[in-house]
């Protein structure tokens, strides 16, 4: 066995790697740089790697592309952001960022949660003992920066600095993550206990592992999961990622529009008496349509009194409103909406647009949300930014025009949804 396959067999021996042809010449040009540093032949540098962990390490160290930014995936982090809200309240949130690189993933986890108010706990985590250094040094370069990702750019202001390089977080939001060394391939050690995890991400690894190494980790990552819990892998994983074996009991892989995850099934045997008491017309369906419509009144009921003590300058009124929010962890985006109507009344701008902003993360498809961002920003001279959210809101408004929905209509003061997508389209052009 020559020199290069003897190295990517230590490779995959050790961490499961399996490294790509793409990326094998580098490997292997990482490893006769080491021979000419360490003045070693060949067969010494091979009986090194068996002997010393530090140089093992590091030869694994260069074994991954550790490429990675920011709220990468952002349609998962939309998703994320949804599926948080519907946990129960006060309770705390374990997420555990599995393969973390150099930490741009687990802060941005961090960040979404922190913006929201949800009292979450992150876990990171990877094999590369040089990519953590670097997440722990709190200094990310500008290439953790991409267009995907870049509608939560604004999440990470209040968590640190943007200098001329990139973006440093402040060291008391960096110890709120616990970072540490895992080697995804020894399934066996690094263990949390079962049932441990709400939510887990494990993105763009899978690639490097073989199919039966992926069906283990996945059973691991399984095990770790609360019943009705979520795991994340990236989108261009999701063919070479399937279920089989017991796992077919135990996960089940979801989508809503373009983001895939799976979910963690919580088994409920349902009694037979219930079966059996269950009357036609109490199906499922018509129960869920029936809430629906119960929540819908109740929400046009809040609009009417939360509009009333605005209009009429009652902040007190309109503040104690929003106090009592009557819905739960339900509506929450329409709670952030109306947060901002009343701090922009107050003239709380800033605040104004922030909860606008929370808003639409929520549900992106919440164009009341989009179109005040896009007034605010506007009116503070952000004509740009103003602009492409404007085109963003009639992206999404026509789509609700065209099929005649009605479901935010009361929310929305004296116009209708026809005349603000003709005035987005307006404005658009700046």
């Amino acid at each position: 066995m020559n020199f290069t396959r003897q190295i990517l067999s230590i490779i995959k021996e050790h961490s499961g790697i399996n490294t790509g042809s793409a990326h094998t010449a580098f490997v292997e040009s990482y490893a006769k740089k080491r021979l000419a540093e360490l003045s070693v032949s060949e067969t010494d540098y091979l009986y090194m790697l068996r002997q010393n962990p530090s140089e093992l390490r590091m030869l694994i160290n260069n074994a991954t592309i550790n490429e990675t930014y920011f709220f990468r995936e952002e349609d998962q982090f939309a998703f994320l952001a949804k599926k948080l809200y519907s946990m129960e309240k006060n309770t705390q949130v374990k997420i555990w960022s599995a393969a973390c690189s150099t930490g741009q993933e687990p802060v941005s986890i961090y960040a979404l949660c922190k913006s929201l108010g949800i009292n979450a706990k992150i876990y990171a985590s990877d094999i590369d003992t040089s990519a953590l250094e670097k997440f722990k040094s709190g200094v990310f370069p500008l290439n953790s920066f991409r267009n995907d990702g870049a509608k939560y750019k604004k999440l990470l202001e209040p968590l640190g600095n943007y200098t001329p390089d990139g973006f440093s977080i402040k060291k008391e939001h960096l110890k709120q993550i616990e970072i540490f060394t895992n080697n995804l391939a020894k399934t066996e050690e690094h263990r949390f206990t079962a049932d441990y995890f709400d939510i887990i991400f494990i993105r763009n690894v899978f690639i490097y592992f073989t199919l039966e190494l992926r069906h283990e980790i996945l059973e691991n990552m399984t095990s770790m999961l609360k019943p009705d819990g979520l795991l994340f892998i990236s989108v261009n994983e999701i063919p070479s990622v399937s279920i089989r074996g017991k796992l077919t009991e135990q996960l089940e892989k979801e989508h809503e529009d373009r983001v895939y995850y799976f979910r963690k099934l919580e088994k409920k045997a349902e009694p037979e008496l219930l079966k059996n008491e269950l009357k036609p017309d109490q199906s499922s369906a018509k129960q869920e349509l029936q809430q629906k419509w119960l929540i819908n009144a109740k929400i046009e009921a809040y609009s009417r009194d939360f509009f009333e003590s605005l209009n009429s300058g009652r902040h007190e009124e309109t503040q104690e409103l929003l106090d009592n929010w009557p819905f739960g962890l339900t509506e929450r985006e329409l709670l952030f909406y109306f947060k901002g109507l009343l701090l922009r009344n107050k003239n709380s701008l800033q605040l104004a647009r922030d909860n606008f902003y929370k808003a639409a993360i929520l549900n992106p498809e919440f164009w009341p949300a989009l179109f005040q961002t896009a007034l605010l920003a506007k009116a503070e001279g952000h004509t740009a930014e103003a602009s492409g959210l404007f085109k963003n809101c009639a992206k999404v408004l026509k789509k609700y025009v065209e099929a005649n929905n009605l479901c935010y209509n009361q929310i929305i003061e004296d116009f209708t949804p026809e005349y603000i997508l003709e005035l987005c389209r307006n404005m658009q052009d700046g």
